[in-house]
């Protein structure tokens, strides 16, 4: 089961990327890990085998494998199951979920001083919201003395915004 972990790491960070952006879930990730390598370890210790401590799994977890498979001289399949599953879950991550979060407050009051720039004064609006490549969210822009209109922001590939007025 330890092995296969990081396959349940492409499941949440494709389904909730907004989950995995959050430095709890690493912290959720060495708990269940060290809980997986704990229950292993409780199986070897049954049959009579040598079990490696459980803070290897919640750190290093090939370490554990590996000298889990040592300990109980069986295959070297789980270390090599995890690391191509952990190989997967970079591939995952870096081609498939290119997904960023578009904090309203902060890129609001960046458009803002954009507009500032122009000589525009006004008063920008922007929902919070997780957006992947070409998704986009509108905005309030209220320029004073002319009333308001709508920013349309569009998330690009590398996570940089791009924001027009939508009269």
């Amino acid at each position: 089961m330890l092995a296969c972990l990081p396959l349940a790491w492409i499941a949440i960070d494709y389904a909730a990327p907004q989950v995995t952006a959050q430095r709890w879930f690493w912290v959720v990730g060495w708990i269940v890990a060290g809980a997986l390598a704990s229950a292993d370890a409780k199986r070897l210790d049954a049959r009579g085998v040598e079990a490696p401590g459980w803070f290897w799994a919640a750190f290093l977890q090939p370490v554990y494998l590996i000298r889990r498979s040592t300990l109980a001289r069986s295959t070297p399949l789980l270390p090599i199951v995890w690391f191509v599953t952990f190989g997967a879950f970079i591939f995952a991550a870096y081609t498939f979920n290119n997904t960023w979060e578009f904090n309203g407050g902060t890129e609001g009051f960046r458009i803002e001083s954009q507009l500032e720039q122009r000589g525009i004064n006004s008063n920008v609006s922007c929902p919070s919201d997780w957006l992947s490549k070409g998704e986009t969210v509108n905005c309030t822009v209220h320029v004073r003395g002319y009333g308001t209109s709508i920013l349309k922001v569009t998330a690009g590939a590398d996570g940089a915004y791009t924001w027009r007025v939508i009269p």
